[in-house]
């Protein structure tokens, strides 16, 4: 199939710069000017032994040829001016048939090809997020709907109460009359195990901005029971908050794991100013896992998770009321472009993080971004800063590890 279209492209597209090179050749008056008439014929054959060569139907070509075509059609109506003869419009509407023709068929053929990467981008995005993704859970073990039910109904509680500018007497007002919400976070972040599983997709879906809410509750909570005096309430909310922090690094994106380092921060940095005695700590210890130890994981399911949503788009496009396709063959085209850059730079970024030359991942990031649309919104995920961030916080938090045998989880 693809042979025949690229058959009948080729010959309207032959046939039409066929009848312009004739034109130009009638209202030529010097030889030069007549053996131009020569180039477009012969780059049409070029073309026509490239695509049925490669299978391409033109669709990487048709831009340049209609280019070339547009120019020949200009020094066809200026020879005519200049010569002050009538030019048949027999040429001129081959051409605009033919090049509409072009368009079309390479519009469909870029939408096709799309549609198969599409499909198989899914397929590998399933595969990338089972390999990396924990087993299911029982309901009644998985803390991830407790929290997405806490969110909602804490975010819609507390209103600005939780904001960080906020005044301590408004953020201790909403806390107290949310204390039954808080013990229900703090029951959920002592679940065993915390699943983001997706109905209409493989890839799991997290809202990270949630998490970071739920994180704020419990900060303020032990921040406001330190100042209070209550020691043990303090500690069972930072407690709280490391059980989030490592119910979150169980899914690891790249933006989950920025914010287990956010979560891991804000409760070390209240565990400073508590200035916790040695049995406290003690009851701190666990085995939480190390943010270092999660990236290769982290950039793996990044991969399946931009993937995923990429082969979402070209099926949501054909779906809208777009009768010329110039929204869907731009954005096929620009999808077999650069996916492909974007999976090879991810698949080195994974091997660069094993080698511990995370910095690297930032330099490359930034040569992808020069002419390309997708890449830089893609590759935004992973600033140069980051891996000191987590380093640091991975330091900050060995002193509250455990072995598996002795922690208290």
């Amino acid at each position: 199939m693809n042979i025949c279209w690229n058959l009948a492209l080729n010959v309207l597209l032959m046939l039409s710069i066929s009848a312009l090179s004739i034109a130009w050749f009638q209202l030529a008056g010097t030889r030069a000017l007549r053996a131009l008439a020569l180039v477009p014929v012969g780059g049409v054959v070029a073309l026509m032994g490239i695509s049925l060569r490669f299978a391409l139907t033109l669709s990487y070509l048709w831009p340049a040829a209609c280019a070339v075509a547009a120019v020949f059609v200009l020094g066809t109506l200026l020879l005519w001016r200049l010569r002050a003869r009538l030019v048949s419009w027999v040429p001129l509407a081959v051409l605009a048939a033919s090049l509409f023709a072009l368009r079309s068929l390479s519009a469909h053929n870029l939408q096709l090809e799309a549609a198969l990467m599409a499909a198989r981008l899914q397929t590998e995005a399933g595969q990338i997020a089972y390999r990396e993704l924990p087993p299911k859970v029982r309901a009644d073990q998985n803390a991830a709907p407790l929290y997405r039910h806490l969110a909602k109904t804490i975010m819609n509680s507390a209103s600005g109460a939780l904001e960080e500018d906020a005044p301590a007497h408004v953020s201790r007002a909403a806390l107290n009359q949310m204390a039954s919400l808080l013990e229900e976070l703090r029951q959920a972040t002592r679940r065993p195990a915390c699943s983001f599983e997706s109905e209409n997709s493989q890839v799991p879906e997290i809202n990270l901005p949630e998490f970071v809410y739920l994180a704020r509750a419990l900060n303020q909570s032990a921040l406001i029971a330190i100042e209070d005096g209550q020691r043990v309430v303090a500690l069972t909310n930072i407690r709280a908050l490391l059980d989030l922090s490592e119910h979150l690094i169980q899914t690891p994106v790249l933006g989950a794991l920025h914010v287990v380092a956010h979560v891991r921060t804000l409760a070390l940095d209240a565990l400073a100013r508590l200035e916790p005695t040695d049995s406290e700590k003690q009851s701190l210890r666990g085995t939480w896992t190390a943010i270092s130890s999660r990236k290769a994981a982290a950039f793996a399911l990044e991969e399946a998770f931009m993937i995923g949503n990429l082969a979402a788009v070209p099926r949501a496009l054909a779906e809208q009321l777009d009768p010329i396709g110039v929204q869907t063959a731009l954005f096929s085209a620009v999808l077999l472009h650069e996916v492909p850059k974007y999976r090879e730079h991810m698949q080195q970024a994974c091997e660069l993080v094993a080698q511990d030359r995370d910095a690297l991942i930032s330099e490359n990031a930034e040569r992808l971004h020069k002419g390309n649309l997708l890449l830089p919104m893609l590759l935004s995920a992973y600033p140069a800063s980051l891996p000191a961030v987590w380093k640091e916080c991975d330091q900050r938090l060995e002193p509250y590890q455990a072995s598996a045998a002795s922690s208290p989880r």
